[in-house]
């Protein structure tokens, strides 16, 4: 059932979704795994994963879906970028055999820099996160640059509509429609771009039944 949260509730739970922190952070991370499951699915599903692909995902969560993520190729090398301190220690404790294995490693980093030489990866992607970005224009740029010629970015979001029926997304949030997006990634050249569309039900992170679209955008870079 549905919560009816006060706008300080409200305000720190938008918070907790754009830097999860602590104990309420950890139980928001595993709803996530559920309220995103689909997203992340069909992310995955549009990304051309190929053998020994170096892979960036941009603020991962707790990584719960990085096993099935790794069994699409043989050798993928994933690097994980987080901006909250308790979401990249709930994803070493998930992933702790992969890690161990030298497929995957977690970095901490502030959200306006990606710890890599330039050209360095093959695809990188991101789900939910888009909202939260500090400077937008600069990040999409940082991207662009550890992003290799002919490689492919993929970004995840819910459409702005589904997001202003959500009471928390007016306390921090940039919401996007998907021209939003197109105008954003126009900061990274490339020479092919794929627009997926998707309404689903699910249950928001206060407990309310919704009916959301989300769009799932593919490009590769020139």
């Amino acid at each position: 059932m549905a919560q009816q949260l006060s706008e300080e509730q409200l305000k720190a739970l938008a918070q907790q979704l754009s830097h999860p922190k602590g104990e309420d952070g950890v139980q928001l991370g595993k709803r996530m795994n559920v309220t995103n499951d689909n997203m992340i699915r069909k992310t995955i599903e549009s990304l051309p994963i190929t053998d020994g692909a170096q892979v960036l995902e941009i603020g991962h969560g707790n990584a719960h879906h990085l096993p099935e993520f790794l069994h699409k190729a043989a050798n993928i090398q994933y690097v994980g970028l987080e901006v909250s301190q308790t979401m990249y220690e709930e994803a070493q404790k998930e992933n702790a055999q992969t890690i161990a294995a030298g497929q995957a490693r977690f970095l901490l980093t502030d959200g306006t820099h990606i710890p890599a030489p330039d050209a360095h990866f093959d695809i990188i992607f991101s789900v939910n996160t888009v909202y939260f970005w500090q400077n937008p224009v600069n990040y999409i740029r940082e991207i662009g640059r550890v992003l290799k010629s002919g490689g492919y970015l993929c970004l995840s979001f819910v459409e702005k509509d589904s997001m202003q029926k959500l009471a928390f997304t007016q306390y921090g949030f940039s919401l996007y429609d998907t021209e939003g997006i197109l105008n954003l990634v126009k900061n990274i050249p490339h020479q092919h771009l794929e627009q997926k569309h998707y309404t689903e039900e699910t249950f928001s992170n206060i407990g309310q039944k919704v009916e959301r679209t989300f769009g799932v955008l593919l490009l590769q870079k020139l």
